[in-house]
This record gives structure tokens, sequence and C-alpha cells, in this order.
């Protein structure tokens, strides 16, 4: 089993996760990497299993996949990126005994967001962490949702220059999208189209103890 962290950078961003997925195949089968299938007469599958996957248009730096495959993570590495799409680039990869189930471990990601903000909005940004509760209203399936997400933020930081937010969210089955976020704070008025977002890391343990991905076990890097 490979634990593989990615880029998705544009244009793959505006790739759907299948389309992705397909991606992977091809670059792997390409270069003669063997994925194992799974065992079902009627429909097997190649055992690629994925984080999450994001929105599309938003980038990450911090994407993980597991490859049921006995290839050596330094020639995967070789191998894939040789094959891969635009903004697709393998940056870590290590060989683990079994899978790690990566779509069930994460728990939080850190993102950083591309924006233009006055020193109004930092100040409410940044007092969201002192409240215990927020509550924001978005669209979901063509019905609004109102929900308190308050216990959903780890981190909320503005840079200096009022061009950065970073960020810590609930990720993975307790996922808070950002766009949803910050669209929805209460007098930040940003849009959707006013700001980019981009996943830098993704972690698995208790919110005081975060563990990022690539550190389960040895690594091997690129």
């Amino acid at each position: 089993m490979l634990l593989v962290k990615f880029t998705k950078l544009y244009p793959s961003s505006f790739m759907s996760h299948l389309d992705i997925l397909r991606s992977m195949i091809r670059a792997c089968t390409r270069t003669g990497i063997k994925i194992r299938r799974s065992e079902n007469a009627f429909n097997p599958h190649y055992k690629i299993f994925f984080t999450p996957p994001l929105p599309l248009t938003v980038e990450s730096t911090a994407e993980y996949m597991c490859i049921d495959t006995d290839i050596q993570a330094e020639l995967f590495l070789e191998k894939f990126n040789a094959n891969a799409i635009s903004g697709v680039r393998a940056i870590f990869a290590k060989n683990m005994e079994k899978n790690p189930n990566v779509a069930g471990i994460v728990n939080y990601s850190d993102y950083e967001v591309s924006v233009k903000l006055n020193a109004e909005q930092k100040d409410i940004l940044e007092s969201v962490l002192d409240k215990d509760e927020l509550i924001i209203e978005y669209e979901q399936k063509d019905k609004i949702v109102t929900k308190d997400v308050r216990n959903k933020i780890l981190k909320i930081k503005v840079s200096d220059n009022l061009d950065k937010i970073y960020l810590t969210l609930a990720s993975g089955s307790d996922n808070l999208r950002v766009d949803r976020l910050l669209s929805g704070i209460s007098g930040l008025n940003l849009e959707y189209d006013g700001f980019e977002i981009r996943r830098t890391e993704q972690y698995t343990g208790e919110k005081d103890q975060l563990v990022a991905l690539y550190q389960i076990g040895d690594t091997d890097e690129e």
C-alpha cells in the first residue's frame, strides 16, 4: 500500500473528482505501475482511495490518496510525475503495511484564502474565536440550511497586509466548507467570487495534537 500526497492546482482544480481518479489510473497504467483491483467479479475497480474531495475551483497542495500497489515510493514519484496531468504532482510518497483509511481518519484541514480585506472585516474574522456560537446560513440541495459552526473552527488568522486568511477547519465527515463559512458570516460581506481558496494540509488526531497525514510512520520524500 502506498500513501501519496499530491497537488491539485489549476487547471486540474476545475476537474471533477471522478475525472481526477481517471487521470490517476491513466498515469499509472502508462508507466506500468500495477494497481490491484477489487475482487468483485461483476464490477472490479482499482483500489485507489482518496481523502474527501474539494469543491470545484478550490486548489490544494495537500491532497492524499492510497494506492494498493507494490511499487516503491521513490520509483512511484519518478514514474507518476512523468505522466501526471497539468496541476497534479505527487510531492510525497511512502510505503505502508496496510490502508490507513485516509478518508476516515482526516478531521481537520488548513486553508489559505487570497482576498482583499479592510480593517473592519479583519476584526470581524478575528473575533469569531471569541464567540460561543457562530450561526451561518447557506444553500444545500436547493434548501437553506442554518447551522452553528463555531465548534468546527480551530483557527482564523488574517495577514498583516489584509490579503490572506489562514484557517483550520473541520474536515472529513464533519466538514465545514470555506466558501460557506466566509459567505455566511454576518457583516463580513464576502461573496464566493471575491476570494480564492487553497487547501494546504490535512490532519488526523485531536484538536490539541493534530498530525499531518504525511507524518504517519516513516517518510520518503522526493
